[in-house]
């Protein structure tokens, strides 16, 4: 089993910030395979699929951004999930919008959700795409994440999900055995 989980915050007022980039991700990689989140499990809402005969869950945390970690250890723990199976999606504001990075290792950097999975985990051997959103230096970083996605960095980040799509869809086809580091 694998598991992809995006960040984000449940509610729908912070439905399209900046900071649910990782849940606006996964959402985008449902609706291409055909994908529901029908069930609550492990504090979070989860979707099941199989590709290619590799059976995988799409997850998103529901219990806020900064306690990721939470439902991220449960699902690690009562899987026994390998980490070499786990795929973390977040936003990264020190990169410039629209970046996608990809990593199998790293520390939480300066995301809070991140940091605090690391914690939970005590390990930082997991996989790792990083959305960039960029940041408004006009506002404090904690509102920016916050604030509602502008509709032009809304395009660029919609034409962007083509790319984080991809990476998840090449993670499952190889058993979360994929190498390198992506930068687009």
């Amino acid at each position: 089993m694998l598991v992809i989980v995006g960040l984000g915050n449940p509610g729908n007022e912070y439905k399209n910030t900046y900071h649910n980039v990782g849940f606006i991700a996964l959402d985008a990689f449902a609706k291409n395979n055909n994908l529901k989140f029908t069930s609550k499990k492990y504090n979070s809402q989860v979707a099941k699929g199989c590709i290619n005969g590799e059976n995988f869950m799409i997850v998103k945390p529901q219990t806020y951004m900064n306690l990721s970690g939470t439902a991220v250890s449960e699902i690690v723990r009562k899987l026994k999930l390998p980490l070499s199976n786990l795929l973390v999606i977040c936003d990264d504001a020190d990169l410039p919008l629209g970046t996608i990075r990809y990593r199998k290792v790293g520390s939480g950097g300066t995301h809070n959700g991140m940091k605090n999975i690391v914690e939970r985990l005590s390990a930082t051997n997991f996989a790792r795409i990083k959305i960039g959103i960029g940041r408004d230096d006009r506002m404090p970083l904690e509102h920016f994440v916050l604030s509602v996605i502008s509709p032009d960095n809304k395009k660029i980040l919609e034409e962007k999900l083509e790319k984080v799509t991809d990476i998840i869809f090449k993670f499952i086809e190889t058993r979360g055995q994929l190498e390198g580091e992506t930068i687009s």
